[in-house]
């Protein structure tokens, strides 16, 4: 995720900035991707679970990448 982070603001010419850390129950500092989620999420290319879960640890389904990839061309138009 962190390549395509870095060419959304390489395109944009703007940073991603996240302004809440805890969006997500399970994503604390400990998560190896902490920051690259959050920023996800500030893009709105991730939502969670209904729970506010991200769930790390679970394997992404072929639905929620499509939808993620999704999102991510819109964010790039």
């Amino acid at each position: 995720m962190s390549s395509r982070l870095r060419a959304y603001e390489s395109v944009s010419d703007e940073k991603v900035t996240v302004s809440d850390e805890k969006v997500f129950k399970d994503t604390g500092a400990f998560v190896w991707a902490h920051d690259k989620v959050l920023k996800g999420h500030a893009l709105g290319l991730y939502k969670g679970y209904s729970n506010r879960q991200f769930a790390p640890k679970d394997v992404a389904k072929r639905n929620q990448a499509a939808a993620v990839l999704h999102r991510l061309k819109n964010v790039l138009k």
